[in-house]
C-alpha cells in the first residue's frame, strides 16, 4: 500500500477498484497478524501526483501524507517504511507530459541521462538529483524527486510520522506490538534516537548541517 488517499492511488495506477483494493490490503494484514508474521507498510508519502475531479492531476499535500500515515498505523504494522516518489527512467511519471508538473526540469521526458554525471556534464546541465540528508530517510538520496518533495516538506512528513508512531507505541510491549520506523541505518544513527519504542528526530537545522556524498554522510567543515 503506497497511499491510502483515493486520488493518489488512482494517479499512481494502483487500482480502479479502490474499495476492493483497500479491503484486500486490510485482510492481508489481518491474516499475517493471525499467523504471527511481521508485516510492513511501505508508503510513498512525498512527491505524488493526485487525481482530483474537475482539476485533473495536482501535487499531493502534507495532509494527504498524514491520512496515509494514520491509516497505516491503524493496521499495527511491524515495520513502517516512508518513501518518496522517485522519477525513474521509463516509468509513466517520468514520460507522460501530464505528469510534467512533477518534474524538476522542463523537458520532453526524464530519461536516464538526468541520472548520469557524464550526460549532465556533456550537456552543461545542472544536477537535479536530491542530495539533502533528509532524503536518506526516504530511500531518495541521489534520485530525481518531484519538485514539490522539498527537504522541508519531507522533514515535516517524517516528523508527523514520528509523532504518530510514538503515540502508537506508548505503553506497548516490546516486540511486534511496537511499530518500528525503517530508515537508512546511517540516518537513524545520526539523526534519530530510539528508546523503549520512542523516537526522537533531530531538528531540520541539525540535519541540514550535513551533506551526502554517495552513501556517506559527511559533516560540513
Amino acid at each position: 500500500m503506497e497511499s491510502w488517499v483515493d486520488g493518489v492511488m488512482l494517479a499512481l495506477g494502483k487500482t480502479n477498484d479502490l474499495t476492493r483494493y483497500k479491503e484486500s490490503y486490510v485482510n492481508a494484514f489481518r491474516v499475517m497478524k493471525d499467523v504471527n508474521l511481521p508485516a510492513t507498510t511501505s508508503l510513498i508519502l512525498a512527491g505524488n501526483p493526485k487525481l482530483v475531479a474537475g482539476d485533473g492531476y495536482v501535487p499531493d499535500t502534507i495532509e494527504d501524507a498524514i491520512v496515509s500515515i494514520e491509516a497505516a498505523l491503524e493496521l499495527s504494522p511491524t515495520y513502517f517504511s516512508p518513501n518518496a516518489l522517485r522519477l525513474l527512467p521509463g516509468v509513466p511519471h517520468s514520460m507522460g507530459k501530464k505528469f510534467s508538473f512533477l518534474w524538476p526540469v522542463e523537458c520532453d521526458e526524464l530519461h536516464g541521462g538526468y541520472w548520469e554525471n557524464e550526460f549532465l556534464k556533456a550537456h552543461g546541465l545542472k544536477d537535479l538529483r536530491s542530495w539533502h540528508p533528509i532524503f536518506s530517510a526516504y530511500e531518495g538520496v541521489g534520485s530525481l524527486l518531484s519538485k514539490h518533495a522539498t527537504p522541508e516538506v519531507c522533514y515535516q512528513i517524517l516528523a508527523e510520522s514520528v509523532k504518530r508512531i510514538n503515540a502508537k507505541n506508548k505503553g506497548s510491549r516490546p516486540g511486534r506490538d511496537r511499530v518500528q520506523l525503517v530508515v537508512e541505518p546511517q540516518f537513524q544513527k545520526k539523526f534519530m534516537k530510539k528508546r523503549d519504542g520512542q523516537y526522537e528526530l533531530a531538528s531540520f537545522e541539525e540535519i541540514s548541517k550535513w551533506r551526502v556524498r554517495k552513501t556517506a554522510l559527511i559533516e560540513r567543515s
